[in-house]
């Protein structure tokens, strides 16, 4: 969402800080891991200041999940083609877990990069925890088969299904994520499949 001036119109030059900050936080996940990186890192590859980025962001904790939160929203309503790939048109369950895989895939992607740098603990919190919040639009027929739950039930059950998709991508990196996404997409929506007649 890019963010808004005063007026309520989009601020650009915010949305340009932000995406500059998120970029530089990228690159350098990539070039040196996640838990030696620094909050002055960042702001010296993105050339903005502290006060400009704590305007943003509280930490490099809260960086990191905003950019797993970004990935989650764009792969849940894909507004238009991306260089390598195309999901507008393919919105099945089995399509939206393939787009994320795409995204963590991506050789220029933090999620990659924290994954296979073996820092990936703060990215699987935060991911389990975004998807969580999610598995309304991945797994749609998991959850109306199950009907209405008492609320432990319930949250059990988010929390399975959002680990279901985790476990699948940390799998996938540690095979060095050679089977094609499409292919671990379908095998993440398979196991769950006796869910719907059993919940």
């Amino acid at each position: 969402m890019t963010p808004a001036g005063r007026d309520g119109r989009p601020d650009r030059r915010r949305a340009r800080t932000r995406r500059a900050v998120e970029h530089a936080f990228i690159e350098l996940v990539g070039e040196k891991g996640y838990t030696g990186l620094t909050v002055q890192e960042i702001l010296d590859r993105a050339d903005v200041g502290r006060s400009t980025f704590y305007t943003h962001f509280h930490s490099k904790e809260d960086l990191l999940g905003l950019v797993v939160v970004s990935i989650c929203d764009h792969v849940l309503a894909p507004s238009a083609p991306e260089g390598t790939h195309d999901f507008t048109t393919r919105r099945e369950p089995v399509d939206i877990v393939e787009h994320i895989l795409t995204h963590v895939a991506d050789e220029g992607s933090a999620v990659r990069a924290l994954l296979t740098g073996g820092t990936g603990a703060p990215l699987v919190h935060r991911l389990r925890e975004a998807l969580t919040e999610r598995v309304d639009t991945i797994f749609p027929e998991v959850l109306r088969s199950a009907g209405s739950l008492p609320a432990g039930e319930d949250s059990f059950l988010r929390h399975h299904l959002a680990g279901t998709v985790v476990e699948a991508i940390l799998w996938w990196s540690d095979e060095g994520f050679r089977t094609p996404a499409g292919t671990v997409a379908a095998r993440c929506l398979a196991v769950t499949d006796p869910l719907r007649h059993r919940c």
